[in-house]
């Protein structure tokens, strides 16, 4: 009886790990993160420097009316959820690529889904599945990957 109770606890246990480790990336179901850029933009958002994937849901640092914010964006429908006032984040580049031309790129060339995006000083950091195993890249500003390695 006792091996049957501890079996089965070790089994929800695992069922809820994985169940919580399926929430920091995308699903097949969620719009890909261009599309969710796009919603995004659409709704006045510019400047976009972060997007992260976090507990079911698009985490997106922008600039509205030239003020940071933070948003929680729905990967299913691309619905803005909440939208708060925000720290200041890093300013791109005059001649930098923004993040939905990035995230086009990287699409397009098979790095998909990516399940976060951000803008450092000296570039791009993104983590994407590319050919079956998770990467970590490093963008200069113009959107060439300058460091592809396997993510940690």
């Amino acid at each position: 009886m006792r091996r049957s109770i501890g079996a089965k606890l070790l089994l929800a246990c695992l069922v809820v790990g994985a169940l919580y480790a399926d929430d920091d990336r995308p699903r097949k179901s969620d719009q890909s993160l261009s599309a969710i850029l796009k919603s995004v933009a659409k709704a006045g958002y510019e400047s976009i420097t972060e997007a992260s994937y976090d507990d079911g849901q698009w985490e997106i640092e922008a600039l509205k009316n030239d003020e940071p914010v933070g948003l929680r964006v729905d990967p299913k429908s691309g619905k803005i959820l909440r939208h708060h006032a925000d720290e200041p984040h890093p300013k791109l580049p005059a001649k930098a690529l923004t993040l939905p031309a990035i995230v086009g790129r990287l699409e397009q060339a098979g790095f998909a889904p990516i399940k976060q995006a951000e803008f450092q000083v000296t570039g791009w950091e993104v983590e994407a599945l590319h050919d079956g195993s998770w990467r970590e890249l490093v963008l200069d500003n113009e959107g060439e990957i300058v460091a592809d390695q396997p993510d940690r």
